[in-house]
């Protein structure tokens, strides 16, 4: 998959808005006779654009086997969570079976078999390893995909090799630092980061407005932002808290939020309200699908999504 860029020139506006990661998915290794090379896992340097929302759309899905003879096969097993079912066609997988392509087209003598896995549940990803690990070794998968909290466990349970020895990509400079968070548990280096789910600010472009770079310029606008202001988890304003260095305190096993920050986005929604920026109406929605409708249905003019 893309690498997570970070461009660093994209100040203060777009670090608000992309600061914190709703679900990361790490690659990970697993002691097998087939160990790939990891460096053979990244691609090429050939970019992957979406030059529009509409690029999002489901497309056909690749086939992930090349259509030339194996010559000296060898098998390299994959599990991955359900929302990477090759047989699901979402964008998501589309976009994974696409990297998958491109991976054995550099490698055509590498058969490539998936197996999906529910995250949880007696047959979850870390419960299939722990079972095959203690009663089937050789059908362990050479890589695995899981989301950070699960990495944990696995990484606790020797169930996944530590990298520190087979890669040093992720000392590259052009990762996202939340990615690089992901990475390592430990000061080591533990997985590739491989997904993220990211908030973004959409903004139409059909309007003779230039589009706003930071959040003055979105109240100046006086144009309704729609996001998801009943969320039970708070995302966006997790977001702006984090993005004004807040941090989380732990006493007695419960999150502590520093008051500064937190009265500052505080202060930024009472003055986005008052700018009718951020209407009252914003309180129906808990869902992403339910902000985004409103985006769709030009109730609002921008978006975080």
């Amino acid at each position: 998959m893309k690498k997570f860029e970070n461009y660093s020139q994209k100040k203060t506006f777009i670090r608000m808005i992309v600061g914190v990661s709703i679900l990361g998915l790490l690659v990970f290794g697993i002691s097998s006779c087939n160990f790939p090379n990891l460096e053979d896992l990244l691609p090429s340097n050939q970019p992957t654009e979406i030059s529009s929302i509409d690029a999002l759309s489901p497309t056909p899905q690749p086939s992930a086997t090349p259509n030339i003879p194996l010559l000296q096969s060898r098998t390299l097993i994959l599990w991955v969570p359900q929302q990477f079912d090759p047989d699901n066609g979402s964008t998501g997988s589309n976009l994974f079976l696409t990297r998958l392509d491109e991976f054995v087209s550099r490698r055509p003598q590498t058969e490539i078999q998936i197996r999906v896995k529910p995250l949880s549940g007696s047959f979850g990803i870390v419960e299939s390893l722990q079972v095959t690990g203690s009663a089937a070794p050789l059908l362990m998968p050479d890589l695995v995909a899981l989301p950070r909290v699960l990495a944990e466990q696995a990484v606790e349970d020797g169930l996944v090799l530590l990298l520190d020895d087979y890669t040093d990509t992720i000392n590259e400079n052009d990762w996202y630092d939340y990615a690089l968070d992901l990475a390592r548990i430990d000061e080591h280096i533990t997985g590739i980061p491989f997904a993220g789910d990211l908030m973004v600010l959409a903004y139409r472009d059909d309007v003779e407005e230039s589009p706003p770079s930071n959040w003055e310029t979105v109240i100046a606008s006086q144009k309704a932002l729609a996001f998801p202001a009943s969320d039970p988890k708070g995302l966006v304003t997790l977001a702006l808290y984090q993005s004004l260095a807040g941090d989380f305190l732990v006493s007695s096993e419960q999150s502590i939020l520093q008051e500064e920050p937190l009265l500052e986005v505080l202060s930024f929604y009472q003055h986005a309200q008052a700018a009718s920026v951020m209407p009252y109406w914003l309180t129906q929605f808990e869902t992403d699908e339910q902000a985004w409708q409103s985006y769709k249905d030009r109730q609002s003019t921008l978006s975080l999504t």
